[in-house]
């Protein structure tokens, strides 16, 4: 019989070869031994699959599951989790780092405090600190934490009990590719007898990808977050929790569908109507965006402007 691991790390994979060993160099220094590595190829063209069966070679630790077809972060973290051996998982981005000593410390804590889900600190590149708040009464006050903006909603800075999935029959959404993650924490959260902990300490090190899809927005992407935000609002609806709270989300959508000039006009006014016209007052979200979203909503001459502007500029 294999022996179960203490941790199962989930690393979607799609055209990452240039990060790879960055990567997963820091999965192999850690101070703490019991791990999977489950690195899930998503359709890589670049070489990515051949570099990850080569880890597999190296280290028994490392298991290699591949998709000729790109089916989305979402699939490839689902699967992750449907394969995953170990008590917890945690998430790892193939473009981001780790310190050495974060799943040794991560899984002590939540071990000693008997916690299902274990949140942390976590790094912006290379050294910039970001704290997460520690001061809540319930999983729902986290909840609407998340939804405002002021804590993160990422599955990288937080170790997770693998049976929490399909205890509360939590998956990934398909054809989700835009704060899936979310879309997860947040569903599990709605349950409080869900133990959750907090450790102030960082471990993981995200790295801004100038040439993410939050940088560069195009129909499918937004059309994505209009599905993500569908989606958690019947999650919300079904547990008595407002989805006033997604508002900044449905501003910030409405904003990129005028800044990319990629939507006619009509749909700009038919999705989330609801925003207008208190997306003025709603200040979880930046003034700029509630401000061209308002008076958008109100002069399509605007919005026929700023097509043009995206067009020959």
């Amino acid at each position: 019989m294999i022996k179960s691991p203490k941790i199962s790390i989930i690393i979607p994979v799609y055209n990452g070869v240039e990060f790879l060993d960055s990567c997963i160099k820091g999965v192999f220094n850690q101070t703490f031994c019991d791990y999977e590595v489950l690195l899930i190829n998503d359709g890589s063209t670049d070489g990515s699959l051949a570099r990850c069966y080569d880890y597999a070679k190296i280290d028994t630790r490392v298991r290699v599951i591949s998709s000729e077809k790109n089916r989305g972060v979402s699939s490839s973290r689902q699967i992750g989790v449907d394969m995953s051996r170990g008590e917890y998982t945690i998430h790892v981005d193939v473009d981001d780092k780790i310190e050495p000593s974060m799943l040794e410390e991560m899984y002590n804590y939540a071990k000693g405090n008997n916690l299902d889900i274990l949140i942390t600190d976590y790094y912006v590149n290379s050294d910039l600190y970001i704290e997460q708040s520690l001061s809540f009464s319930t999983n729902r006050d986290i909840v609407k934490s998340i939804l405002t903006g002021k804590t993160l909603g990422s599955m990288w800075n937080k170790l997770v009990k693998t049976s929490l999935y399909k205890e509360k029959k939590v998956s990934f959404p398909k054809g989700v590719n835009y704060c899936e993650d979310v879309f997860v924490i947040i569903s599990l959260l709605l349950h409080e007898d869900i133990s959750i902990g907090f450790l102030k300490k960082a471990y993981y090190h995200y790295f801004i990808n100038p040439k993410s899809i939050t940088n560069f927005p195009n129909i499918k992407t937004i059309n994505g977050r209009i599905l993500f935000v569908g989606l958690l609002s019947e999650v919300l609806l079904q547990n008595n929790v407002s989805t006033d709270l997604l508002n900044w989300h449905k501003i910030d959508i409405k904003y990129s569908m005028f800044k990319t000039g990629l939507f006619p006009y009509s749909e700009f006014k038919k999705i989330f109507p609801e925003v207008f016209p208190e997306c003025l007052i709603y200040n979880y979200s930046p003034k700029r965006k509630r401000f061209a979203v308002f008076f958008i909503s109100i002069n399509k001459f605007l919005w026929i402007i700023t097509r043009c502007m995206n067009k020959y500029v």
